[in-house]
């Protein structure tokens, strides 16, 4: 999957993953589609969906469950 985030977009992603607005711990907790709606605040809808692809991709190989 090739997915490019505007810069400016993430900036604002780096921006609230620093000030602890993003955390996994979060995003781990959510529906898929709560991490869109979560994501969309910050990045926009579209953007969201697909950084959401990413993570539940990142998720199925790297299971943050215990």
């Amino acid at each position: 999957m090739t997915f490019c985030l505007l810069p400016e977009l993430a900036n604002k992603m780096k921006k609230s993953i620093k000030d602890g607005t993003i955390r996994p711990d979060i995003l781990n907790n959510l529906t898929s589609k709560g991490r869109r709606q979560f994501l969309g605040k910050i990045i926009g809808e579209e953007s969201a969906k697909e950084v959401n692809l990413l993570f539940m991709d990142f998720l199925s190989k790297y299971s943050l469950t215990p």
